[in-house]
């Protein structure tokens, strides 16, 4: 008989599975009298080995079956399982895999590869990394312990645990990244078909740790907005709870309220959808933050913000064109200058241009959505100079997969998630304080920001703009990670998630603002090019597609511009009702 006994975090026995051959099994567990008995009965079920898992591994490695986990502990693995075989996971062992890199090896049969597939999906919002790998030469219900008994090495293993080819992602991810997204124009005009060259990145899983990946895993079947929309709401939502309590110093005081951008593809990213979301975790928590819908002048910030000292107040912008539209119509730079000044508020601050108010102890948070179409023909270089744009913090995201009849968070889960939030919040320090770099995240950030620096340095001034913030954004998300891991010192890790956040962060704006630097005329020549790639289209068809921010004589003379370089060809052909039109297709193009 073989016994595999497994213990609690510290190592103390709780029960043990009994195995005899050829393969009967059966459990007992520890009486306080420290007897073996048979029965479960008031005993917490944990994974094999729970006080090696929780351990800080570079990888830890998922089975089936505690054979398994001995043959891998054997050659100096660290592995785990769970008990009863396999369809017998439980959630609650989801929390001890936070953070890690998770390999899971499943038997060489259906049985096992459905097991491993419900473990992935549990796991996924709280580990670093998860890779299903199929063992090559497996016969039908083998496992790794046969793998090794063919002769097989640990370096063969880790040559296989380290190809990206067998990353694990939710099945509705995978089906977003193959197929593509068809939506309707106005009326009248034909169904386009929309597939974007350069997809946004996924948003990086080692920022969903504590607090985040529960939030996560509560929200995330309920809508098909992207993940990363969902990091910028409960960010923002729990930053303006935060309040001014808690801040970093750099050297003046830092307070945890953000300004985000999302930046969706189409309306099937459900922008609108995470920003409710949101709402109703403040509403949950029952948090006094207001909110404003519509952004109509910076004066109307400054009237909520002054009518009462401590007020939080978060700003969101269902549409951003809303608020360039204001901003055009007062003045842009003045718009922007005071959105600026909100954002790093003082203390106590004199505000107003028509009468003085004071705002005192008040704190800002903004989210803005758009498409990243709209935002890149949009935003004039005076915005992205002037301040504003390096203020935000910019998520995109592709929509997931379609969910037919999408329900609300299920109650239990929503209650336990607000109790989690508010024992947090109690467990802080009540008074608040600086969240200060521990002595390691002070070498680490120097070491960080000292290649930030230099690099940003070789960039356009215009980029540099854009860029001039990120060191500071990757500084106020490590002190946020720091909080919601309890801590009110912010060490390697917690800047190393910030710098993951900020990385996604500037690929995004890479793929936005590709022709920033591009003049008026030349972003405006590329639209008509990248409309005629799916064919010719007349004159007026062009200038429809193309963003109404540029008049119509603008998108004209840019046809002329191309078809006298000889890039486009333009000829005049009946339509329908036999009238003349023009019809312009790419020169090496044989459609027209």
């Amino acid at each position: 008989m073989i016994y595999y006994i497994y213990t609690d975090e510290r190592g103390k026995p709780l029960f043990r599975v009994i195995r005899e051959e050829p393969k009967r099994f059966w459990v007992e567990k520890l009486n306080e009298s420290g007897e073996w008995t048979k029965g479960l009965e008031g005993v917490r079920i944990v994974p094999y080995k729970l006080d090696e898992l929780i351990k800080e591994p570079d990888i830890v490695f998922v089975v089936e079956g505690e054979k398994d986990v001995e043959t891998l502990r054997g050659i100096g693995f660290r592995a785990t399982t769970n008990p009863f075989g396999a369809g017998k996971w439980s959630r609650e062992f989801n929390p001890f895999f936070k953070g890690k890199r998770v390999i899971l090896l499943p038997d060489n049969d259906e049985v096992g590869r459905r097991h491993m597939e419900e473990v992935a999906s549990n796991i996924y919002a709280f580990a670093k990394e998860v890779k299903v790998i199929p063992l090559p030469g497996l016969k039908e219900k083998e496992d790794v312990t046969d793998w090794f008994n063919y002769g097989h090495s640990e370096e063969e293993l880790m040559d296989l645990v380290e190809e990206s080819q067998y990353i694990w992602f939710p099945k509705r991810n995978l089906e977003r990244k193959e197929r593509e997204i068809s939506i309707a124009g106005e009326k009248g005009r034909e169904e386009e078909e929309i597939s974007r060259k350069e997809k946004f990145p996924l948003f990086p899983r080692e920022a969903w740790v504590s607090i985040f990946a529960d939030y996560l895993r509560l929200i995330s079947s309920c809508t098909e907005a992207p993940d990363s929309f969902h990091f910028a709401s409960i960010v923002s939502i729990l930053g303006l709870c935060l309040g001014r309590k808690f801040y970093l110093r750099h050297p003046h005081p830092v307070y945890q309220n953000y300004y985000f951008i999302l930046v969706g593809t189409t309306a099937l990213t459900h922008k609108g959808t995470a920003l409710r979301f949101g709402e109703e975790l403040a509403d949950w928590l029952k948090e006094e933050i207001k909110f404003m819908h519509v952004f109509v002048s910076a004066e109307g910030i400054f009237n909520v913000l002054a009518k009462e000292a401590g007020t939080r107040l978060l700003v969101v912008n269902d549409e951003m064109r809303t608020l360039f539209a204001n901003a055009q119509r007062s003045g842009t730079l003045n718009v922007f200058a005071n959105l600026c000044t909100l954002y790093d508020l003082k203390k106590n601050v004199v505000v107003g241009q028509k009468k003085n108010l004071t705002i005192e102890e008040g704190l800002l948070g903004m989210i803005s959505a758009v498409t990243p179409e709209w935002l890149s023909e949009t935003v004039e270089v005076e915005a992205a100079i002037g301040g504003f744009l390096n203020r935000n913090i910019i998520v995109a995201g592709e929509p997931k997969g379609p969910i037919a009849n999408p329900l609300p968070p299920a109650e239990d889960e929503k209650i336990k998630f607000i109790k989690e939030i508010k024992d947090w919040r109690e467990s802080l320090d009540k008074d608040g304080g600086e969240i200060k770099k521990s002595a390691r995240g002070m070498a680490f950030y120097k070491e960080y920001y000292d290649k930030w620096h230099k690099e940003v340095f070789k960039e356009s001034r215009i980029i540099q703009n854009l860029r001039a913030r990120e060191s500071l954004h990757v500084l106020k998300l490590a002190g946020m990670f720091a909080l919601v891991n309890n801590r009110m010192e912010i060490l390697p890790e917690d800047i190393e998630r910030g710098i993951s956040v900020i990385n996604h962060s500037r690929r995004c704006q890479e793929i936005i603002f590709k022709d920033i630097e591009l003049s008026r005329m030349g972003v405006i020549e590329q639209r008509v090019l990248e409309t005629l790639e799916s064919g010719p289209k007349t004159k007026r068809e062009i200038c429809r597609k193309i963003s109404s921010y540029f008049t119509y004589g603008e998108k004209a003379k840019a046809i002329k511009n191309l078809q006298e370089a000889g890039i486009i060809e333009v000829e005049h052909i009946k339509n329908k009702r036999g009238k003349m039109s023009e019809y312009c297709c790419l020169s090496d193009s044989d459609e027209v």
